[in-house]
This record gives structure tokens, C-alpha cells and sequence, in this order.
């Protein structure tokens, strides 16, 4: 591929053998975003999760305008150090 063309490579998923519905976790940015972005392209609905909500709602409002249906879910890790 030349140029830009690698750039705009997008995979096709299919609906009927993965259903209607996906989860992506990381979907804040990077791979997870652009999973998330290429999921819906396909017409498929998506699940975010990731630790920034803003990003979150960001993307969200990207995807709901193609009419699809999302939900997003921060996602907030918690260590605990357990008492010995």
C-alpha cells in the first residue's frame, strides 16, 4: 500500500457471527479507540470502558451520530493492601 491508503485500511466485522453488541475496554484512546471507532463503522454497538470519562463521552458523541447505540463505563482501579 502506498501513502495514506494504510491509513485508511478498514476491517470489516461481521455483525451476524459476532452479534450486535461489543465491549471495549481502553476505548479512551490509542488501539482501544480505534477498535471501538472501526467496531461501530460496521454497525455494530459498542460498550467503552476506560478511566477517563471525558474522553469517554467524547468518543460516545462521535459513534452516536452515525445512529448507533453506545454506553460508556469509567472504569476506576483501586489497590488495597491487605492488613497481615
Amino acid at each position: 500500500m502506498k501513502g495514506n491508503q494504510a491509513l485508511n485500511c478498514r476491517t470489516q466485522i461481521d455483525k451476524k457471527r459476532f452479534g450486535p453488541w461489543a465491549l471495549v475496554t481502553g476505548a479512551s484512546s490509542g488501539i482501544g479507540k480505534e477498535f471501538a471507532q472501526q467496531i461501530a463503522a460496521s454497525g455494530i454497538n459498542v460498550v467503552l470502558v476506560a478511566r477517563r470519562d471525558s474522553l469517554l463521552a467524547e468518543l460516545g458523541h462521535a459513534i452516536s451520530q452515525r445512529s448507533l447505540m453506545f454506553s460508556t463505563a469509567p472504569y476506576l482501579w483501586t489497590s488495597h493492601k491487605r492488613d497481615s
